[in-house]
Formats: C-alpha cells, structure tokens, sequence
C-alpha cells in the first residue's frame, strides 16, 4: 500500500492556497529571505517553500520553480518581485470576483497551467508571468511560475 494518497480540491480552493503561498513566501518575507529564494531559482533550482497540514490532516510540501525563458529584458529580483505582485493581484481579482477560471492541462503529465496573466513593464518590454502546477512528486506540490511570450496576450488588429 502506498505512503501517499492523492487528494483532489476544487480548482478555485487550490489556486487560493498557491496564492497565499506564494505570496507568503516571496512578498509578505523579508527582502533577504525572498532574495535568497530568486537566487535559487535563477540557478535553475527547485525551491521548497512550505509543507501545509490539509483539512484531512494530511500533508503537502509546496515548491517553487521558475522558468524564465520568455522574460524579456534583464531579470533582476525588482522586476520579479514585480511580476509576482501583478500575478499575485491577478489571482485574486479573479478569485474575489468569482470569474470563470480558465486552465490548459498537459495531456502526458499532472501539469496545470492557469490562464491568467501578471503582467509588468520594465524598460518598454512587456512581461506575462503565469502559474503552473504539477504533482510530480508523491506528497509534493511543484508550483512554477513561468514567464510567457506577452505577444499572445495582445489584442491583434482585425484583418489579421
């Protein structure tokens, strides 16, 4: 018999705890602490940030990963942390406003990605950071968050 049971929750409550999560662990954290965590994921790292007791008593570990391929422009920990208050604030303007939640799912893997962008402006260069999640590992829930090409968040002329 296994070690881990997997547990499912509604998308609206999960997307709540990774918000919270995410916010504890890099906005609500002292600078030092969020800094060391942004160094870690620069270095490609995956990074624990909690272990949370669910409402069945059980319990699961929340990482953190960082894919910043699509940034655009020199990534530094202020245009992060930047990144992560929008997408932070978009979250939970969606949840708050109880809007229709929109996730692209992989086929061949756990992995979520949740439709809705935090986007900042550094130097002229848009950015998207986005929120993805998968179950890789028993008892461990990896976040990601992941910069995306902003161009395909941009309205395009009719006719084209």
């Amino acid at each position: 018999m296994s070690q881990y049971e997997q547990h499912s929750m509604p998308q609206e409550k999960f997307l709540t705890v990774a918000n919270n999560v995410i916010h504890q662990s890099l906005l609500e954290a002292q600078r030092t602490s969020a800094k060391n965590i942004f160094n870690a994921l620069m270095d490609k790292k995956r990074v624990a940030l909690i272990t949370l007791r669910m409402e069945d008593g059980s319990e699961s570990r929340f990482d953190l990963m960082l894919d910043h391929s699509e940034f655009r422009g020199k990534l530094n920990f202020g245009s992060f942390r930047a990144s992560v208050q929008s997408l932070v604030a978009s979250v939970s303007d969606l949840l708050r406003d109880e809007k229709q939640l929109t996730t692209f799912k992989d086929q061949d893997s756990s992995a979520v990605l949740f439709g809705i962008p935090g986007f900042t402006e550094e130097e002229g260069e848009l950015n998207a950071m986005m929120l993805a999640s998968t179950t890789d590992v028993p008892g461990t829930v990896l976040l990601k968050l992941q910069y995306m090409d902003p161009a395909q968040f941009l309205e395009q002329p009719a006719g084209s």
